[in-house]
């Protein structure tokens, strides 16, 4: 009897918490998804912006949403958009002005503690190509001190490498061959198409990386890392010249010795003015 009243009990439990654990699980969120578009890197008012549902497996949009126009400022704003928690890309964003348009997927982060995500703010120009990135990424080190940045500065000469992140299985795959960052500590990738990727620094056994989403136009990256930064190449020093007699000698030198033809000067002068004199 008390087994019985155990099993009942056991079986009473689940029955409520399994039908709670499915309603976590497909619980949604909101959050607010806003931006400015661009005309030729000039703010465009009055363009429309409409969002729709995106298909990141087929790369298409689906379902219209909402739609709006920029105001004065080119700014755009979707307020308590719904979001599924186990999705970053569920909306496009589409502007149109004239014969011009540009894409933009919404970004998204899962929620932490409340009920909200976090939606990058987008930006769109229409006289820019869709759907494609130009990420540019910045390896810093922290073993530089510098005056703007506390044990931050840029590393040049480190060889970067890309990797594509497949959205469902999440592996990933190595893209072209590998490019050195510039003086700057920096490289540009172009015409990258939007998705998740993975920049990868290596330099002296070292290594450090940077996961990003590239969700519109143009995207900056910073890996931060511990990379030791080179040592400048020191300026080499100009060398002497060869005076007669193989003798080295600097400007204002003759014959190897220093000043040689301030004092042949100043004796030629003494010479004329003791010839004048007798003269």
């Amino acid at each position: 009897m008390r087994y019985t009243r155990l099993i009942i009990i056991a079986c009473v439990l689940f029955a409520l918490i399994a039908p709670m654990q499915a309603l976590a699980q497909s619980a949604s969120y909101y959050g607010d998804v806003k931006g400015t578009v661009y005309s030729q890197a000039f703010k465009a008012p009055g363009a429309k912006v409409t969002l729709y549902t995106w298909d990141p497996v087929n790369r298409m949009q689906l379902d219209e949403k909402a739609s709006a126009y920029t105001d004065d400022s080119g700014n755009f704003n979707f307020n308590y958009v719904v979001f599924q928690p186990d999705r970053q890309f569920q909306y496009v964003v589409r502007a149109d002005k004239g014969s011009s348009s540009a894409l933009a997927l919404v970004y998204a982060l899962p929620p932490t503690n409340d009920s909200s995500v976090y939606v990058a703010p987008i930006n769109m120009d229409l006289s820019v190509p869709s759907m494609y990135t130009d990420a540019t990424v910045t390896v810093w080190s922290t073993q530089a001190t510098t005056t703007t940045h506390t044990n931050l500065g840029p590393v040049p000469g480190v060889k970067l490498l890309l990797y594509a992140v497949d959205m469902a299985s999440g592996n990933r795959s190595l893209i072209g061959s590998s490019y050195t960052t510039d003086a700057n500590g920096q490289h540009t990738y172009t015409g990258l198409p939007y998705g998740l990727y993975v920049a990868r620094a290596e330099s002296m056994g070292q290594a450090a990386e940077q996961s990003f989403a590239a969700y519109q136009q143009i995207r900056s990256v910073d890996i931060y890392s511990s990379l030791p930064i080179p040592s400048p190449t020191p300026t080499p020093k100009p060398s002497a010249t060869a005076g007669p007699g193989g003798n080295n000698q600097t400007s204002g030198g003759g014959f190897g010795i220093p000043g040689f033809e301030a004092v042949a000067a100043l004796i030629a002068l003494l010479g004329g003015a003791l010839y004048l004199r007798r003269a």
